[in-house]
C-alpha cells in the first residue's frame, strides 16, 4: 500500500512536469517523450480535441482526484475517521510538493550546480520566485534562499490553519502549541523520507554506471541531475582510488547518519 501510494505522488510529480513542457517538447524532447507516454493516455482519452492549454487547467483537479484516491487507500485497515484521514493525507501532500517545489528552485536555479535538466526545475520554480520577487527585491540568484523561505511561510499558514479547522471541528477550540507539534513531525518526517528516496537515487545510479548507460537516456539525465548537486561537494573532497569512486558509498553513509539523527527527534 505505501509503494502505491508513493507512486501516486511520483504520478504528482510527472504532471507538473507536463505542465511546464510545451506541446513540441512533449513529442520530440527525450523529457518530454517520456513524461507523455505517463500522461498522455490520460490526457488524450478525457480531453479529446483540447489543445494541451486547455487540457493543463485540469492538472489540479486530477492531483485533487489523486489525494482523494491516496486517503481512500490510507482508510483501508485505519480505524480513524475518513475526516482525520483526509486531513492529514492532503497535509502530506502538501508537505511533499512544498519539498519538491524547493528542490526544484535548487536545482534549477543555483549557477553552481548546473545540470542538463536544470531549465526544467527552472521553469518549476520561476513562478515561486517572480512571487517572491514582489516582496524582497534580488535581482541575481540570490533570490533561492529567500524565495525557500516565502514558500516555507506560506507552508505554515496553510498547514497551520487546516489543522486549526480540524482542532476547532472536533475539539471545539484551537491549541497553537499541539499545531506547530504536528506540523513540525510531518516536516521532519518528510525530509526523513527525502534523504531514504536519495539515497537509493544514488545506490540506482552507482550501479548502472558500472554498465555504461546512455548518457542520452532521459531517465539517466534524470538521475544524474538529481544526484550529482549532492556528489559534486564529496567528489573535490575524496580523491578516487585508482578506478574506484568512494565518493558516493561515503554519501551513502553520511546522509543515512543525517536521516537517523532526524528519526531520533521524532
Amino acid at each position: 500500500m505505501y509503494i502505491l501510494i508513493f507512486l501516486l505522488k511520483i504520478y504528482m510529480i510527472i504532471l507538473i512536469f507536463r505542465s511546464i513542457f510545451t506541446s513540441q517538447e512533449l513529442y520530440f524532447n527525450p523529457f518530454g517523450k517520456l513524461v507523455a507516454s505517463f500522461t498522455e493516455p490520460i490526457f488524450a482519452n478525457l480531453f479529446k480535441g483540447k489543445s494541451k492549454a486547455e487540457t493543463d487547467r485540469f492538472i489540479p483537479l486530477i492531483i485533487f482526484l489523486i489525494i482523494l484516491l491516496q486517503t481512500l487507500l490510507n482508510k483501508i485497515g485505519s480505524v480513524f475517521p475518513y475526516a482525520v484521514i483526509l486531513l492529514s493525507t492532503f497535509i502530506e501532500n502538501i508537505n511533499f510538493l512544498t519539498l519538491f517545489i524547493i528542490v526544484s528552485i535548487i536545482l534549477g536555479g543555483s549557477k553552481n550546480i548546473s545540470t542538463y535538466y536544470s531549465v526544467y526545475f527552472y521553469r518549476i520554480g520561476l513562478p515561486w520566485v517572480k512571487f517572491s520577487r514582489r516582496f524582497i527585491k534580488i535581482s541575481d540568484n540570490r533570490i533561492i534562499l529567500p524565495t525557500i523561505l516565502v514558500i516555507f511561510i506560506i507552508y505554515l499558514i496553510i498547514s497551520g490553519f487546516l489543522y486549526g479547522i480540524f482542532d476547532y471541528w472536533f475539539a471545539g477550540s484551537f491549541n497553537i502549541l499541539a499545531i506547530s507539534m504536528r506540523i513540525i513531525k510531518i516536516t521532519v518526517s518528510s525530509v526523513a523520507d527525502i534523504l531514504f528516496y536519495l539515497t537509493w537515487l544514488i545506490i540506482i545510479r552507482a550501479f548502472i554506471s558500472w554498465v555504461n548507460p546512455d548518457p542520452r537516456n532521459p531517465i539517466v539525465q534524470i538521475l544524474y541531475s538529481i544526484t550529482e548537486p549532492i556528489l559534486i561537494p564529496f567528489k573535490r573532497i575524496i580523491p578516487p582510488l585508482g578506478f574506484i569512486d568512494i565518493s558516493a558509498i561515503v554519501a551513502i553513509l553520511i546522509i543515512q547518519v543525517l536521516r537517523e539523527l532526524i528519526l531520533r527527534i521524532l
